[in-house]
């Protein structure tokens, strides 16, 4: 009959553009999820004939544990009340590879409005998705940039208040202590205050390296003496259900590194290692000295190993490419900002050194730093035994703003013998040069309010008077001071008092040069 003729016709177009559809899966389902037909993108997204899977029910293509939590059915059973169901997920192909999925699930009546079968599209979208996933984690990286800029910003305009006030506290301890020589417990109490105060210089130390607002400080370190401290640090950050074991060869040879970078990196470490290990452990640090090279040879490879070991969870093979990303975490959110190893591998090859990761999945993870020694050198604190100079009544202008930190500078210098002029900001210092008053050595914070900093008043000065020296201190800049000596806040009194002399000698020695000279050439003339 003509109308049959005309509708098979339609049937078979109809076919016709549903196979033509390569990059869609497009196929129909009987009421029990059994395929009954496969078109061309089916065949070419799931890689199997039609010949392979008509007959066969859909659930084939999910996950086994899909399969076994019911998504299959559960996907038909909303199909048939709602007359739709989408999701996207997980699916199989027939080499057992993974897509990711979009699925669409239509149901299908008879006239009678009875259920016959289900029309099911699904689109590979793996690659979208691995865009968009991309795209996510560049937003996250921003973030957490913007946050960590804004931490450092923050810390930074707290640091320079909080080493003002540490200042005062570490000056006026210095201050009194001579007058509780013969009183033994109050020897005591001011030791306590002065160990706390060091303490807490030293965080807001760690506080503004790790927010890069502090430029790195390579010197020469005695680890002998500096990984104790450390370890201290350490140790009060570790729950009570772990246990710390040290080895330290009590003849370790110096480094040349950041101490504040090695104190973060290793608490980094350690704390990554504290996390993993939810139900106790122990962690586990040593350090010795590894020296490499063969009978004969003339430079032999010298370095310190520090390796740090615990009994976690481990880190799964699949994540051991991304773990030093930076901001990669795999910790809940808020309970870690994926900084740590990247910070400490960050530091170890700044310091010209290495570090490695071994780890197996319940068994636990070591961490190995291997740093350059310094064979030979003087490690830094050597010659800060250095005595008090004696008393000068050279005269210094004290560039201060905070009032106590000033108070506290002009007892300091007094004691010590030196006359001390105060002005309360850079303009008024070089008011107090040009109109030629005696001075000997400047004095100046760096962070000061007006127009001028710290550091470009001396500059001025060095112009204007070449050869009056500067001395410059903060407890924050973000400004380098690399012409000018710098004093970090709170500042060690006999060192400010050994900067102080040192200046002042160069300054006479050269003055004495140059009377030489000019004596020479009249001479000569």
């Amino acid at each position: 009959m003509p109308g049959t003729v005309e509708l098979v016709g339609v049937e078979q177009r109809f076919q016709l553009l549903i196979d033509a559809v390569a990059d869609f899966a497009i196929y129909l389902l009987d009421s029990e999820g059994r395929i009954s037909s496969w078109n061309s993108g089916a065949a070419r997204i799931k890689g199997y004939s039609a010949a392979e899977v008509i007959g066969t029910n859909f659930a084939r293509f999910y996950l086994p544990d899909d399969q076994v939590a019911g998504r299959p059915e559960r996907a038909l059973r909303i199909a048939g009340e709602y007359g739709r169901f989408r999701e996207e997920g997980w699916r199989l192909r027939k080499d057992g590879t993974r897509f990711w999925a979009a699925t669409v699930i239509e149901r299908i009546c008879n006239d009678a409005g009875e259920l016959i079968g289900f029309a099911k599209i699904t689109h590979d979208i793996t690659e979208r998705r691995e865009t968009q996933q991309a795209l996510e984690a560049a937003r996250e990286q921003l973030f957490q940039l913007q946050k960590l800029d804004a931490l450092g910003q923050l810390t930074g305009g707290v640091a320079h208040d909080f080493n003002n006030l540490l200042m005062v506290i570490l000056g006026n301890l210095e201050l009194a202590r001579p007058h509780a020589a013969d009183r033994p417990s109050l020897v005591r109490a001011l030791r306590s205050i002065q160990t706390a105060a060091q303490r807490a210089a030293e965080l807001t130390q760690q506080l503004l390296t790790f927010s890069r607002r502090q430029p790195l400080k390579m010197e020469t370190t005695k680890l002998t003496e500096r990984l104790p401290q450390t370890l201290d640090l350490v140790r009060r950050s570790l729950r009570g259900d772990i246990a710390l074991d040290t080895e330290i060869d009590p003849e370790l040879w110096p480094i040349k590194v950041d101490p504040t970078q090695l104190d973060l990196a290793i608490l980094n470490v350690a704390l990554n290692a504290r996390d993993a290990m939810p139900d106790g452990g122990i962690l586990r640090i040593t350090a010795a000295n590894v020296e490499r090279g063969e009978p004969g040879q003339r430079r032999l490879d010298q370095h310190v190993m520090i390796r740090i070991s615990d009994t976690g969870t481990g880190i799964p093979e699949e994540l051991m490419a991304k773990v030093l990303e930076p901001f990669f975490t795999t910790k809940e959110v808020g309970k870690g900002s994926g900084l740590g190893l990247s910070q400490a591998q960050g530091f170890a090859m700044h310091s010209g050194g290495t570090m490695a990761i071994e780890s197996q999945v319940g068994r636990g993870t070591t961490i190995t730093f291997r740093l350059p020694a310094e064979v030979g050198k003087p490690a830094a604190g050597a010659t800060e035994s250095a005595a008090v100079p004696a008393k000068s009544r050279a005269s210094i202008l004290l560039v201060e703003d905070n009032d106590e930190v000033a108070d506290l500078a002009v007892e300091l210098l007094s004691d010590a013998g030196y006359k001390v002029t105060r002005a309360d900001r850079a303009e008024a210092a070089l008011d107090i040069l040009e109109r030629g008053e005696p001075v000997d050595l400047v004095f100046s914070d760096v962070v000061m309010p007006g127009a001028m900093s710290g550091v470009e008043m001396a500059h001025v000065i060095r112009e204007r008077h070449k050869r009056l020296p500067v001395l410059l201190a903060t407890g924050y800049s973000d400004v380098t001071a690399q012409d000018f000596p710098l004093l970090g806040k709170p500042y060690d009194v006999r060192r400010l008092l050994s900067e102080i002399s040192s200046l002042l000698a160069a300054a006479r020695n050269q003055a004495g040069r140059s009377a030489t000279l000019e004596s020479k050439r009249r001479r000569s003339a």
